[in-house]
């Protein structure tokens, strides 16, 4: 009877380790493997085949800083669009920069891009760079500004 028990016992605990590190492992590798499916007719979420052969075709790497808070209406979309550039090329390097929680980083990084606005991308390309605003990659409504709210968010323009 105790020999049962201790066998019961053995392969719990063997179960229990093997299901936790099969979870880690699966985990490990989601993680470096960036992996999305666009379900949506239209390919909205998808990389058009022209832009995949520009990344394609990268001589060097394009580091792109981010100035955005969490909180900023567009960092959830720039963010999956960055993370699907990424993906596609390992030439693409990513930064973001909180300003309410990194105030230093984002005056010196600002001061060396020369911006001073917020929800800002720069793209930085050999000796070239690009700086893309609030205004440049969302339309917004602005009729509520009228009575006195904050304008709302209409597309992504990406």
């Amino acid at each position: 009877m105790r020999k049962q028990a201790l066998r019961y016992t053995t392969t719990g605990i063997i179960g229990i380790v093997l299901a936790v590190a099969l979870t880690a492992m699966v985990n490990w590798l989601a993680a470096r493997h960036y992996l999305s499916a666009d379900w949506t007719s239209s390919k909205m979420y998808s990389i058009s085949d022209k832009t995949r052969n520009i990344l394609a075709d990268l001589k060097e790497e394009i580091r792109v800083v981010v100035f955005m808070t969490p909180a900023s209406p567009l960092y959830d979309q720039a963010f999956e669009l960055l993370s699907r550039y990424a993906a596609v090329s390992d030439k693409i390097k990513v930064e973001y920069i909180d300003p309410d929680k990194e105030p230093l980083r984002t005056k010196q990084l600002a001061e060396q891009f020369g911006i001073s606005v917020a929800d800002t991308v720069v793209f930085s390309y050999g000796d070239r760079t690009k700086y893309v605003t609030s205004d440049q990659m969302a339309e917004y409504d602005y009729a509520a500004a009228q009575y006195g709210q904050a304008p709302s968010m209409q597309a992504f323009k990406g």
